[in-house]
């Protein structure tokens, strides 16, 4: 559980909202609370829900409708004890919820449900609201480390407040090589860039403008997906080898190719280490292991100068180095399957008792890890949403269809 997250009036209702209010009001180590909103439709309504459970003496700070990492940067130059942001991320548009940070860390897990904990809760009406604009100065931020090169690049907010900001950000760049795509702002729209539906107006917008690379965000901009000029997407592993000059100690999540980081070791005498799934993780790996650069396979990238997972500053950041030669050594590697599952965690049962069983070569880590026909297999549940989700390597694409007829016959019957 790495934010409260679901649908509006079913998932969660009012009453959670107060709750959220309330655990804050009980704490007197708050003082100040930085809030923000993305575009989609309920955000409004969840925003004067939590201005109506917040005490008269706690200090809001209301920064408007903005993306995460704003809010997070706005932790830091404003000194803000609590931040709570309102966004459902990726997830469609009926889904919303809250993304809260204590202390400048993200509150998630069992410390996340203590905010939802039922509490006797009085609406109130708070007095102390103090409106901020930060934007200006978080695309001031971002500008410091760009470089106005001749690469044409497509960016594609789909139509969410990434796509004001990205707006914003290159009217100050003013690279007449780069080309915003989906600005106009749309409280419906809501995007998740891994997902194909949501790639198709960037391919077809590379190939109208023969643009080297596109750019596509998700709905709060803590997620970046890549695009290359045949319109095809640059996996995490590919990422990390393009990178690789800027990193010495990079972490990882559990579904990222081991056979990836096992070559780049060899080969360019780095050090990675592996860490959960989940944006939380990146973020207490890169601190624990002291880290220059942290990745999932689903977008988030955190640089140890810019402390979190922020899309606009990771887009900017990556366009020097994507001229870099491409992962060159043989691996087969699967897309992640992502299959729906509504009770994932007895289907995830009854795949450990079938490994168990049947002696299989396993270790269980954020999921089941599985070493079969000489090649990795990861099968874990995702905490956001019902789905289960698989991957898998293999350095030999005989033993890489074998699994794949393995992983078909033996743990998609299972699960479906």
């Amino acid at each position: 559980m790495y934010d409260i997250r679901g649908i509006f009036n079913k998932d969660f209702s009012l009453k959670d909202v107060y709750n959220i209010a309330n655990y804050i009001n009980i704490n007197k180590k708050i003082k100040t609370i930085a809030i923000g909103y993305d575009s989609r439709y309920t955000s409004v309504l969840l925003l004067s829900a939590l201005y109506l459970g917040l005490n008269k003496d706690k200090k809001i700070i209301s920064l408007g409708m903005i993306t995460t990492p704003i809010l997070c940067f706005a932790i830091d130059k404003l000194k803000a004890d609590c931040a709570i942001m309102i966004t459902a991320s990726h997830n469609p548009i009926i889904y919303n919820g809250f993304k809260i940070f204590y202390q400048n860390k993200t509150v998630f897990g069992n410390a996340l449900k203590k905010f939802l904990k039922p509490l006797n809760y009085k609406i109130t009406r708070p007095s102390n609201i103090t409106k901020v604009d930060i934007t200006n100065d978080y695309i001031s931020h971002i500008f410091k480390i760009q470089n106005n090169l001749n690469k044409k690049i497509i960016w594609n907010g789909g139509g969410t407040i990434t796509s004001v900001i990205i707006q914003k950000l290159l009217e100050k760049i003013n690279n007449k090589n780069y080309f915003a795509i989906n600005n106009e702002l749309n409280k419906y729209a809501a995007i998740d860039p891994t997902i194909e539906k949501y790639q198709v107006q960037s391919r077809e917008s590379v190939k109208l403008h023969n643009a080297d690379f596109a750019f596509i965000f998700d709905g709060d901009c803590d997620r970046l997906i890549i695009m290359d000029k045949n319109g095809d997407i640059l996996s995490a592993e590919e990422i990390l080898f393009l990178l690789k000059d800027i990193y010495k100690k990079c972490v990882v999540e559990t579904k990222i190719s081991r056979n990836t980081i096992n070559y780049i070791e060899k080969n360019y005498n780095k050090e990675f280490f592996i860490v959960k799934t989940g944006h939380p993780y990146l973020k207490i790996g890169i601190n624990k292991y002291s880290a220059d650069f942290a990745i999932d396979i689903s977008g988030h990238m955190i640089f140890a100068d810019n402390k979190y997972d922020d899309a606009l500053y990771a887009a900017v950041k990556i366009i020097n180095y994507l001229d870099n030669n491409k992962l060159n050594f043989k691996n087969y590697i699967s897309k992640e399957l992502r299959i729906n599952c509504s009770n994932k965690d007895k289907i995830m049962n009854k795949i450990f008792f079938f490994i168990k069983k049947n002696s299989y070569n396993y270790k269980i880590f954020d999921g089941i890890e599985i070493n079969i026909f000489d090649g990795w297999l990861l099968i874990r549940q995702s905490n956001t949403e019902g789905l289960i989700s698989i991957r898998y390597e293999n350095t030999d694409l005989l033993l890489y269809n074998k699994m794949q007829n393995w992983i078909n016959h033996n743990i998609i019957s299972i699960i479906t």
